[in-house]
């Protein structure tokens, strides 16, 4: 079960229940994993913008959002996430897909 969301730099610590208390379109979710890596399952309401290209900073991003990472374990969503934050983005790191439960993965279900 995820323990929590990780802050990124010296942001907050969010609770999986505040996560899951919270509104999908006040949230930008990005997962940092390469497109290969997405056959072990993702979350649909992610957007897959792979580490190599999240840390340019692409426009798509949007500041106005709270912004979480994750990828299979944490570890580049971590990376992601400070460099988000200190680039003036409110992020946080979801951590890794492997470790989310399942309440977390039917949040971001579509239709």
């Amino acid at each position: 079960m995820l323990r929590g969301l990780l802050p990124s730099h010296s942001n907050p610590k969010m609770s999986e229940e505040e996560f899951l208390a919270k509104d999908l379109k006040d949230m930008y979710i990005i997962d940092v994993r390469n497109p290969f890596e997405l056959g072990g399952g993702y979350l649909e309401c992610a957007h897959n913008i792979p580490y190599t290209e999240v840390i340019q900073l692409p426009a798509s991003i949007p500041k106005d959002k709270i912004v979480l990472t994750y990828c299979n374990y944490g570890n580049r969503a971590g990376q992601v996430a400070n460099l988000l934050s200190k680039a003036g983005y409110n992020t946080y790191s979801l951590g890794g897909y492997a470790l989310f439960s399942q309440a977390l993965k039917n949040k971001c279900k579509k239709g």
